[in-house]
């Protein structure tokens, strides 16, 4: 027997970032306004806290929106473990394991911009970087799990049947494995000399996660 998670990740831009990350991912239900806060506020003290010598640029990232939104957050689809059209052929795709050993593949989008390397630079990010082994998801499922908020709404959309993800755990992995490799995407734009303060960097894209499980 195999078990489907399909959901999807819709595009943002400008201020939306930072109450999406994160990424790519909100990937399994919508999220309260009270939890887009808080996860804006995790978002941005990780990466300053990380990357100490590069907080004025990082700032610049979370006021702007800029060219970091990959994994932003979307109504749940609905279980049907087929890709969307454009998933078919994606910019960006990634897999890794839950803890209750149902994988997950993940794919990213639709990317558009007014500077069109951006897009093109992002494809490349996802084809020569491992981007699930340079991520650093563990920071973010410690974050995650220490608001009560987000494991209360991890439980709710089990209990509800918002998510197959069959517990908080995988909930919360998922979300920090997006939230992680949104991170690496960020880090390499911004070494690749994309300045996140002008407009033309603004991105908006699309992404699907779908998870399965063999055997159960």
């Amino acid at each position: 027997m195999e078990r489907i998670e399909e959901n999807e990740m819709r595009g943002i831009g400008d201020d939306d970032l930072d109450r999406a990350l994160q990424v790519a991912g909100e990937l399994i239900a919508p999220r309260t306004p009270e939890l887009e806060r808080e996860l804006a506020r995790l978002s941005v003290a990780t990466r300053t806290r990380g990357r100490r010598t590069r907080s004025h640029r990082v700032g610049a990232i979370a006021a702007a929106g800029g060219v970091a939104l990959l994994l932003a957050g979307g109504a749940a689809a609905a279980a049907t473990g087929l890709w969307r059209p454009w998933a078919e052929t994606p910019d960006g795709t990634f897999t890794y394991v839950l803890p209750s050993g149902i994988e997950c593949e993940e794919r990213v989008g639709e990317i558009t911009a007014e500077n069109p390397e951006v897009r093109a630079a992002i494809q490349s990010i996802f084809r020569d970087t491992d981007v699930v082994a340079a991520a650093d998801p563990v920071q973010w499922e410690r974050r995650l799990e220490a608001q009560p908020d987000v494991t209360e709404t991890a439980r709710s959309w089990i209990e509800s049947g918002r998510t197959t993800l069959p517990t908080v755990d995988d909930v919360i992995a998922q979300m920090a494995m997006s939230r992680a490799v949104n991170d690496v995407v960020i880090t390499e734009l911004e070494e690749r000399g994309f300045d996140p303060e002008r407009s033309d960097n603004m991105i908006a894209s699309s992404g699907q996660a779908i998870c399965t499980e063999e055997g159960r």
